[in-house]
């Protein structure tokens, strides 16, 4: 019985946690056919000035770009239809 309870409240704190974590939506929902690719992303980044693209991938219903400028790391938010930067944070 001890251990069904605790098998319980793991289960129960790890549904919590990941609800927590979950990024807020930055951009309108735009339908995913209207989307730019992730090519075209890495693109205005570059011409943005970044001296380089790691990767593009959707978070918060936006196109992010993690980039890099003199050494810095970025993370680029682009609008997903327009290709409008929405926000730019530091990274790690």
């Amino acid at each position: 019985m001890k251990i069904r309870i605790t098998q319980i409240a793991l289960l129960l704190g790890v549904l919590s946690s990941g609800s927590l974590m979950a990024t807020p939506q930055i951009c309108p929902i735009v339908p995913p056919g209207d989307w730019m690719n992730k090519q075209q992303v890495a693109e205005l980044a570059l011409d943005l000035g970044y001296d380089k693209v790691h990767f593009v991938q959707p978070d918060g219903g936006c196109w992010v770009a993690y980039s890099e400028k003199d050494g810095v790391r970025y993370e680029v938010f682009f609008h997903p239809a327009s290709g409008e930067v929405v926000r730019v944070e530091t990274g790690s």
